[in-house]
């Protein structure tokens, strides 16, 4: 059996959780299948672990730099709107390509966002083979919030009606059915692989040890952990707990965060922030902490690393409003839940009740990993049920050449539309700004004005009477 996933970033280069995700699962799909990763050139700036020689990676995607670019610019606007709302078409001609020599018995899409995802999901339920998008972020919204000048809602409704859905948390699944729905869509969360019993606990400082680790950026809640970690030192002045935040992200949050540890000079020297480091060194480093925070946004699809912390064996607080406690919620200890991202109070009671022994971790860390691993363990729920849901659905075919010829058309006539139409304003507002005596005088710009009008119209029936 072949399977070809399609990722916009994938390990050694990641941008956060889907990518890292889309390894793991492929990692396990590998064990039974031959599998193709189709993919960006770009090198991210988050280094990740990847399993080499277990799976065929072909870099062939335009580098996503969308990620980079100033969002004011031009070229970003332009390049926005094609690469998370719309078509690129080199991209469409080179995973078309690959579509023919790799022939897949199943596509298997992940992040597509920055590829142009109308395209990518187009072309891939065009050429004929089952097609899954595995979903752990709001594609909907994204898509949505790009459109700006090319609306393809209906296109892109179109075709996910014809590509099965797994959505990682039911929040997800919602936010996702938002412009049209997948064919029998299903949530499956994801998960890690657990050791068969916990892990003997490592943390043996006498004075706590707090730990954040992941992406540094404000939904994460990090300047949350720090405000609580600061009313707690202050409310028990004598004790000496630390609070260690590991990550990278948002240059401007990174200077927010450290600038609000600072703020307190009693609790500052107890504020240690290390750089990204490697997820294998990351895992063996975890087990040292006493316990770890994770109050994130409501609006997160997920969340990896609780449950990777869980499975190292440190207790994680995590909070009652995110998706990922729609699946633990009866088993998660009261004494590590907190509201929302901005229940500081809560948060600082969780620290001072560590810090004076009030809390039992060795039970509430034992419970939490035995509810986790039930619900997230990757080799004996997880993995088993997306095993499943593949086998059902991959099956020899030979791709549709014709129909996958068709959406390169689509994406050729789609970027020249667009050309177009980022063009209006321009020359509106330049011949607003112009006089009538300079209008006769400036031949080039009427023939260029006219000229606009006559292409958009052609283009624009030529666009839609091929792809409605």
């Amino acid at each position: 059996m072949k399977i070809l996933a399609v990722s916009n970033f994938f390990p050694p280069n990641v941008l956060g959780g889907y990518e890292v995700g889309c390894h793991d699962i492929l990692h396990r799909i590998a064990r039974n299948a031959e599998v193709h990763v189709a993919t960006s050139y770009a090198v991210s700036s988050f280094p990740g672990n990847c399993s080499k020689g277990i799976f065929k990676v072909h870099p062939i995607f335009d580098p996503c730099d969308v990620y980079s670019l100033p969002a004011n610019s031009g070229v970003c606007l332009f390049q926005r709107e094609m690469g998370f709302a719309g078509y690129r078409p080199s991209n469409i001609v080179a995973l078309r390509n690959l579509i023919v020599d790799v022939k897949p018995d199943l596509i298997y899409l992940f992040n597509i966002l920055g590829l142009g995802p109308v395209g990518i999901l187009e072309l891939c339920v065009g050429s004929g083979i089952p097609t899954i998008c595995h979903l752990m972020d709001d594609w909907d919204g994204v898509v949505s919030s790009n459109l700006d000048s090319v609306d393809l809602r209906l296109k892109w409704a179109s075709c996910k009606a014809q590509a099965r859905g797994i959505a990682c948390s039911q929040y997800t699944l919602i936010s996702n059915s938002r412009i049209g729905s997948f064919e029998n869509p299903v949530v499956i969360p994801s998960g890690v692989e657990f050791p068969n019993s916990i892990p003997p606990y490592m943390s043996k400082s006498e004075s706590p040890k707090f730990l954040y680790y992941g992406q540094l950026h404000r939904g994460k809640g990090v300047h949350q952990i720090i405000r609580a970690f600061q009313r707690a030192k202050n409310a028990l002045p004598k004790s000496k707990p630390t609070l260690t935040i590991i990550g990278k992200g948002d240059p401007k949050y990174i200077a927010e965060i450290n600038r609000i540890a600072s703020e307190d000079p009693h609790s500052s020297p107890a504020i240690k922030f290390i750089s990204y480091m490697p997820k294998d060194v990351l895992m063996k480093k975890i087990p040292s902490y006493t316990i770890a925070f994770f109050p994130l946004r409501n609006v997160e699809a997920f969340g990896y690393a609780p449950v990777e912390s869980v499975a190292s064996g440190v207790p994680a607080v995590i909070c009652e409003d995110m998706p990922l406690f729609s699946f633990i919620k009866n088993v998660q200890p009261s004494s590590l839940k907190i509201k929302s991202q901005d229940d500081i109070e809560s948060m600082t009671q969780i620290m001072m009740d560590v810090i004076n022994s009030k809390i039992d971790i060795e039970s509430a860390r034992r419970i939490q990993f035995d509810g986790f691993k039930k619900q997230f363990d990757e080799k004996t729920s997880i993995g088993p049920r997306l095993m499943e849901l593949i086998l059902r659905n991959a099956k020899k075919t030979v791709p549709n050449e014709s129909n996958m010829d068709g959406v390169i058309s689509n994406a050729v006539m789609y970027k020249r539309l667009l050309s177009i139409r980022k063009s209006e304003p321009l020359i509106t507002k330049t011949m607003g700004q112009t006089t009538k005596s300079e209008l006769n005088s400036n031949g080039r710009l009427v023939r260029l004005a006219r000229v606009l009008e006559n292409k958009l119209w052609g283009i624009e029936k030529s666009f839609w009477g091929l792809i409605d």
